[in-house]
């Protein structure tokens, strides 16, 4: 009788740790599906989730998988304006954001740039490397 609980108990751990890998593995099938893929034919792989948050309303959001040698903020921006219906993202020619959408910086307002909820002093999006599963945040203020 104790040896029958035993089997029962191991076929019972089995089955949990079997359906447990199998939603992970479910999970992030529908994660990477979601994302943009921008493949720059590098050696590394960088998920970032990057918000555009405007005046008023989030004009983006979006998970994207770089696939590139040392990517920056530059490549992430440049693989949401490669994707048909996303956001407009320019910069200037130092690099910076100098207009996203309607919103152009100037004297009354200025995008800023927020990694993992802390602001960047460095305003030239290439000299901002991209690691994995940072939280990128362009803020209209």
């Amino acid at each position: 009788m104790k040896k029958k609980r035993i089997i029962i108990a191991g076929v019972i751990v089995i089955i949990a740790a079997a359906f447990f890998l199998f939603s992970r593995f479910m999970s992030r099938k529908e994660d990477e599906e979601d994302m943009l893929l921008y493949d720059g034919g590098g050696s590394e792989e960088v998920v970032v989730d990057l918000a555009v948050q405007g005046h008023d309303h989030i004009l983006y959001l979006r998970k994207i998988k770089l696939i590139l040698d040392n990517p920056t903020l530059g490549d992430v921006i440049n693989a949401v304006n490669s994707e048909d219906g996303g956001v407009d993202i320019r910069l200037n020619d130092r690099g910076e954001i100098a207009r996203i959408g309607e919103e152009q910086s100037n004297e009354a307002g200025r995008w800023q740039i927020l990694i993992d909820n802390k602001s960047v002093q460095e305003t030239n999006v290439w000299n901002i490397p991209a690691q994995d599963y940072q939280g990128a945040t362009l803020l209209w203020e």
